[in-house]
């Protein structure tokens, strides 16, 4: 058995002698002009076993409730674990017995310090986040959005813990937060402004359905359109926020991409939030993930 966590949006890649520090930059409150960005967990809701322990589920726009889909927001700074994401053991103990973290294409993600800023200096412990999450197992693939953004998959082989998988947000305070879901599942952990449409703007989709794409011939919808805009617009580029995981942040020195990084496969999925965002609200190549220590 095995599950797959898709990191999309502003996450950065950490990497450490056992595993990799997964840092998501908090972007609730940027800068004047930058959409905010939230920290979520985007699930199907047939895949859910429990969620009665975490924060109130966002409400439910009728985008998300049309293909059975809600969205659990991380709403404190915290620190996330997911079951099957330890490194494993040093002497094979058999409850253990996973492959450590393969990597496929991650050299490739935009390199924080190398391309971006010189200077920066990312410490997991006093970076400003959102969300940390620690990933010590696993096959890592990067991959880029139809709007530019790199995307970065993590599939996990579960081994033979038994039973679902659970996610444990800690907040600083020390309060718990927990969602069980089944195994089998496709994990999205998303760090982005709200791209998910409002009830009005959904509707207006669907009624237009037929010559939404005639009237927008890039494949770039209004909303999408706005976010494009901001992505080569450096001063309000949504890139800025990973300064927060400086110390002290310097959003001014930052090197904004443009474009993604050459040679990377089309990202594909059957998640029905990919779907969902495909070709009108994806992320630019100003919101796609980075690396590295």
């Amino acid at each position: 058995m095995s599950f797959q966590i898709d990191f999309l949006g502003l996450v950065y890649f950490h990497h450490v002698p056992n595993g990799r520090w997964v840092l998501l930059p908090d972007g609730r409150t940027p800068e004047e002009g930058i959409a905010p960005h939230f920290a979520s967990f985007f699930l199907e809701r047939a895949k859910v076993v429990d969620d009665s322990q975490w924060w109130r589920h966002c409400p439910d726009r009728k985008a998300l409730t049309d293909v059975c889909l809600r969205e659990y927001p991380i709403c404190e700074p915290s620190t996330i674990t997911i079951s099957g994401l330890e490194a494993p053991a040093e002497h094979g103990c058999r409850l253990w017995n996973r492959s450590a973290i393969k990597s496929l294409r991650e050299n490739k993600l935009v390199h924080l310090r190398r391309d971006c800023d010189k200077d920066i200096r990312v410490n997991p412990d006093t970076a400003e986040t959102i969300a940390k999450l620690f990933v010590g197992c696993g096959e890592i693939a990067t991959f880029v959005m139809a709007g530019g953004a790199t995307v970065t998959r993590l599939r996990v082989p579960h081994g033979d813990l038994g039973g679902g998988v659970q996610i444990v947000a800690t907040t600083s305070s020390g309060k718990t937060m927990e969602l069980d879901v089944v195994e089998e599942t496709e994990i999205i952990l998303s760090n982005t402004s709200d791209l998910v449409p409002t009830d009005e703007e959904y509707e207006l989709q669907l009624r237009n359905r037929a010559n939404f794409v005639t009237r927008n011939r890039s494949g770039v919808s209004p909303r999408r359109e706005s976010a494009a805009t901001d992505g080569y617009d450096d001063q309000h580029s949504h890139f800025r926020i990973y300064a927060n995981l400086g110390t002290p942040p310097h959003p001014e020195k930052l090197k904004v991409p443009h474009d993604p990084p050459p040679d990377l496969p089309p990202f594909l999925s059957s998640h029905p939030y990919l779907l969902l965002l495909d070709g009108e609200q994806v992320p630019g190549a100003d919101c796609g993930n980075t690396c590295c220590g």
